[in-house]
């Protein structure tokens, strides 16, 4: 259970539960390997809060961040220890734009298989395969996402 789990990366809402250490850098070093040092960890974290600008919080509580800089560092910590399958709930939710377009891109250049859950057309758009409409907890449909998009009844969720 527990490779099983390593091989998840979740990204939660609201965002506050997905943050357990006191500072940011403690926070995406605590999801990397265990076989790693305590000085590699520390390298590798400050890697991915570079690559979402983000370093200059290292030391800063996670839950002191707009909700944007919540999501780009709650998603550097999941995507530090390289997951490969991504479980995301509304992953651009309380972005404003640029930021929104900053993780779609990078959301885009990424090999894991995703699960997200939205209501966001664009996220349909540029990152689905596949489509699974769901109605009072089950699946009421499952399309290719290029024929979802094409459906009234799809389009009418999504904004």
């Amino acid at each position: 259970m527990k490779a099983i789990r390593r091989s998840i990366g979740c990204l939660m809402n609201p965002l506050e539960y997905q943050f357990i250490m006191p500072d940011l850098v403690h926070d995406v070093m605590i999801s990397l390997p265990e076989h790693l040092s305590a000085k590699e960890k520390y390298d590798i974290a400050l890697q991915w809060l570079k690559k979402f600008n983000l370093e200059q919080y290292a030391s800063s509580s996670p839950l002191e961040l707009s909700s944007g800089e919540m999501k780009k560092a709650a998603l550097a910590g999941i995507l530090a220890r390289e997951p490969g399958i991504l479980l995301l709930d509304e992953p651009l939710n309380n972005l404003d734009r640029a930021s929104a377009l900053e993780i779609l891109r990078l959301l885009a250049s990424m090999s894991q298989t995703m699960v997200i859950a939205t209501h966001r057309h664009i996220l349909v758009e540029k990152l689905a395969t596949h489509v699974a409409v769901m109605k009072g907890g089950s699946i009421a449909g499952y399309y290719n996402a290029k024929k979802a998009l094409s459906l009234k009844e799809v389009k009418a969720l999504l904004m």
